[in-house]
């Protein structure tokens, strides 16, 4: 549950300043080493 409402608020952020599909991926994969 968590994960999913923080990876949604990541994809929303990189959307802003950049909305390519590899930076979300990028900061999905960091999220997953981080935990």
């Amino acid at each position: 549950m968590g994960l999913k409402r923080f990876s949604v608020r990541i994809f929303n952020n990189s959307n802003k300043k950049a909305p390519d599909p590899g930076a979300f991926l990028n900061n999905f994969i960091l999220v997953i080493i981080r935990k």
